[in-house]
């Protein structure tokens, strides 16, 4: 008798154990979206401060929110879905938006008043017109990271550990980045992208480059399979592979008529 009382508490510690165990550790519990009307203040303090500090100051999990940032930076963050996180630690991955167009803007505004004075949201003008220059532009300054077909890459090879987390280091891909998004990213340059500032890439500029990549994500193939547009290697790759497979055909070919 005692032996199965034993047998089941151990089981019992090992099932909590794994209860414990199971997924990374949650230092802001998940709470459900807020309600339509909530301010600025209220999202900020309510999913943002645990990390930020109430007064946007920063504390040991997350950098200050004064100073060089701005709305275009908490924007591209909230609309990217890039925040909030539940864990100070965990990688930063483009996630459908938890808040509300509205919301989004709320925030904006509130992180502005309490000291952020970075770049303001841009305002992004697209059109057919400016994909050439659009071209130019992303293939000089934006194709090394993400590739010429906005698929994204790797920055360094293999993976790196940050804060004891193993993280991968690339550069986003595209086919998801609305023409806003595209237009923060290279005035704010989050990650480990640079910042352009109008010196470097006017206004006109950032509209030229929007304007491509909503190009890239839908182009016009004219015949032939897109093979996810990953470009010429996996196109060469695929023609070399149909090349063998045609050459063993034509020795089955030639085998079975003799």
């Amino acid at each position: 008798m005692k032996l199965v009382l034993f047998a089941t508490a151990a089981l019992a510690l090992c099932a909590s154990c794994g209860l414990y165990r199971t997924g990374p550790p949650q230092y802001r519990p998940g709470l459900p979206s807020p309600p339509p009307n909530a301010t600025g203040e209220q999202i900020f303090q309510r999913d943002c401060a645990w990390c930020h500090g109430p007064k946007g100051q920063g504390t040991d999990n997350a950098p200050a929110l004064r100073g060089s940032t701005g709305k275009a930076d908490v924007d591209f963050m909230l609309r990217t879905g890039r925040m909030p996180l539940s864990d100070p630690h965990e990688q930063m991955l483009h996630r459908p938006a938890a808040y509300s167009a509205k919301q989004i803007e709320a925030v904006d505004n509130y992180v502005a008043s309490i000291g952020a004075k970075g770049p303001a949201v841009p305002k992004v003008r697209t059109s057919a017109a400016l994909r050439p220059k659009g071209l130019a532009l992303y293939q000089s300054n934006c194709a090394a990271c993400h590739s010429s077909t906005g698929i994204g890459g790797a920055l360094v090879p293999g993976k790196t550990e940050v804060k004891g987390r193993i993280s991968s280091i690339a550069a986003p891909a595209l086919t998801r980045a609305t023409p806003l998004e595209v237009a923060e990213a290279i005035r704010t340059g989050p990650g480990a992208m640079p910042s352009y500032d109008a010196r470097s890439l006017s206004n006109g500029d950032v509209d030229a480059i929007a304007s491509y990549v909503s190009y890239i994500q839908h182009p016009l193939d004219r015949g032939g399979a897109s093979i996810s547009r990953v470009g010429p290697v996996a196109e060469g790759a695929v023609a070399w592979g149909g090349l063998v497979l045609l050459l063993f055909f034509c020795r089955w070919i030639g085998t079975r008529e003799r």
